[in-house]
């Protein structure tokens, strides 16, 4: 080869061996940065659908967390009820509830059509006042109160007729209270 501009020039094979060495290089430089996009793709999708399930879970996180607030309250307001419930049924059961004496006196008044004016219950005794407009369910109600079992010795005390005016008898009955349900006012 021949010297130009006192450069050595290359020969022919080590121009080959050049071009071959830089196509090799390019295709293996190409080839690697091909590999490593592709990586890096992967990488970057499986991001993305991590940052859109981590957002997904947000949401549902929040609603977890509503729904956990919301069941706490409940059971709160559960666990009061059912403390409510049990003093209802203490009182209920608790031998001196005029309840029972009372709902049925009310429920034999209003089976009878009369009205009940007062009601005045001491230890052991008791005195309705009541209205009615015939003495015969006046002697009905009397029947019924001997049947219940709270009660027993009712009696007529006094009966006063309809005056002009008035459409309905005036009557006062006493009893006394028996069995274990004593009534305290």
């Amino acid at each position: 080869m021949k010297r130009i501009n006192f450069m050595h020039t290359v020969s022919p094979q080590q121009h080959r061996a050049i071009r071959h060495w830089f196509i090799f290089s390019t295709i293996l430089l190409s080839s690697i940065i091909i590999i490593i996009t592709w990586f890096e793709i992967k990488q970057v999708r499986r991001l993305t659908k991590i940052k859109t399930e981590k957002k997904a879970l947000a949401h549902h996180a929040i609603e977890y967390t509503t729904f956990n607030t919301r069941k706490n309250v409940l059971n709160e307001q559960y666990n009061a009820a059912q403390k409510q419930q049990v003093k209802i049924t203490k009182h209920q059961k608790n031998p001196k509830n005029p309840h029972a004496l009372l709902s049925t006196i009310t429920h034999a008044c209003t089976q009878c059509g009369i009205k009940l004016v007062s009601l005045n219950v001491t230890k052991n005794n008791l005195e309705l006042q009541i209205h009615s407009t015939q003495s015969e369910t006046i002697l009905n109600l009397i029947n019924k109160l001997n049947q219940s079992p709270l009660l027993q010795n009712i009696i007529l005390v006094s009966l006063r007729p309809a005056q002009i005016n008035q459409k309905t008898n005036n009557a006062t009955l006493m009893g006394t209270i028996t069995g274990k349900r004593r009534a305290k006012l």
